[in-house]
């Protein structure tokens, strides 16, 4: 990187994209092949989009809920999301006002393959550097491409550091139990049938499933089924009774119900908008 300074545009406009339009604004510079900017929202909910290059989101204040072919991911403090190119996402904010720092990149020093979908890095130094981008963006304009090149290369370690960490201690039985639910999710499954067909303790499995994968078998069982009735959604071939029943649903009105929660829109109106 060089040693040049650059501007930053500040906006306040609508998106599209996000269906009525609510507040935005943003601070945004363009450093070589980034763009760095920081986003102060209200009141919105992303409909599925993807991007043809990677995107970093670290939340400063507000929690982020990121749904995507890899899971269900909630975005907090001292953590962030890497979201690789080409991957299908929606998203929408846990509290009343989000404020992140988004990067979008060409390329990514992380490594993983950049359509690998989206991956959750926990780190509180992400939270740090996210902070020293924003004071840059709302107090220094112009402000030195360098600083920008340093701040992308300590995201770039932080994610690469969650990234390993957690490979080293995913264990393959957990891994099994993952690859179990998604295969037979539309069949009858709780805590107990799952310890029994593996030959676990219901707390152990409890304690393993938290540990690696950062949610319960429950809470995964449910988002294993949202994301297979979202896709049926999209399609726009099955009625709402027939996705409820295929994708092991109890009733009609518990699918809609959970989806609601999960996605802020009844199935009937994200299937409109999808």
């Amino acid at each position: 990187m060089g040693a040049e300074s650059l501007p930053v545009t500040l906006a306040e406009r609508s998106k599209p994209l996000f269906g009525a339009a609510y507040p935005v604004r943003e601070a945004r510079c363009v450093s070589g092949q980034a763009v760095y900017y920081y986003g102060h929202y209200r009141g919105f909910t992303a409909r599925s989009h993807q991007h043809d290059h990677v995107q970093w989101l670290i939340p400063l204040i507000g929690r982020l809920h990121l749904d995507s072919a890899s899971g269900m991911h909630l975005v907090g403090p001292d953590s962030g999301i890497w979201v690789g190119a080409g991957t299908p996402h929606a998203f929408a904010p846990l509290d009343d006002e989000l404020h992140f720092i988004g990067v979008d990149v060409e390329s990514s020093e992380v490594l993983v393959h950049p359509h690998a979908g989206a991956i959750v890095a926990h780190n509180p130094r992400l939270w740090t550097v996210a902070g020293m981008i924003r004071e840059e963006l709302t107090t220094h304009s112009p402000f030195s491409e360098r600083f920008l090149g340093a701040c992308l290369t300590q995201l770039d370690e932080c994610f690469q550091r969650s990234i390993n960490t957690r490979r080293a201690q995913a264990p393959s039985r957990t891994a099994r139990i993952v690859a179990f639910i998604r295969e037979f999710y539309a069949t009858p499954l709780t805590v107990d049938t799952l310890a029994k067909h593996f030959a676990m303790s219901p707390r152990h499995l409890e304690r393993c499933f938290l540990r690696d994968v950062g949610r319960s078998p429950k809470q995964f069982i449910l988002q294993t089924r949202l994301q297979a009735a979202a896709a049926h959604l999209r399609q726009g071939t099955l009625s709402i009774a027939d996705i409820a029943n295929q994708c092991g649903f109890q009733s009609p009105s518990h699918f809609s119900a959970s989806f609601r929660q999960h996605y802020g829109n009844t199935p009937n109106s994200y299937r409109t908008h999808a």
